[in-house]
């Protein structure tokens, strides 16, 4: 079924006219368009990249390119991420701090039971 929006859709009760365009619910927040959504996927794999060689090696004997190749990506497309490894180092922590605040927020009234 083609609504007036051009966009194939087979779902019921679905109007992608009026904002009912997240209909699986996997949208949190605003939408990202596509050059957003790859820069997060390139700064998440530097993060990985990175975390895995500061576990192996240390955070420093574990140089900037040793991370970018890890990473799949250029030493100076490293940079354009990041300011220096512990610019890195610091965003993960923050990021890191984030999640547990985000996460207390959801839980707060609704201590956990310990057994």
């Amino acid at each position: 079924m083609r609504g007036t929006s051009g966009v194939r859709s087979n779902k019921p009760g679905i109007d992608l006219m009026h904002g009912d365009d997240d209909w699986r619910g996997i949208l949190n927040g605003a939408k990202k368009d596509l050059k957003s959504r790859k820069q997060e996927l390139v700064r998440n794999a530097i993060l990985d990249a990175a975390i895995a060689l500061f576990e192996k090696k240390g955070f420093d004997r574990t140089d900037v390119t040793e991370i970018a190749e890890a990473a799949g990506i250029s030493k100076r497309s490293f940079f354009r991420y990041f300011a220096t490894k512990d610019d890195l180092l610091a965003r993960s922590v923050l990021e890191y701090a984030q999640f547990w605040l985000r996460l207390s927020e959801v839980h707060r009234g609704n201590p956990p039971t310990w057994k």
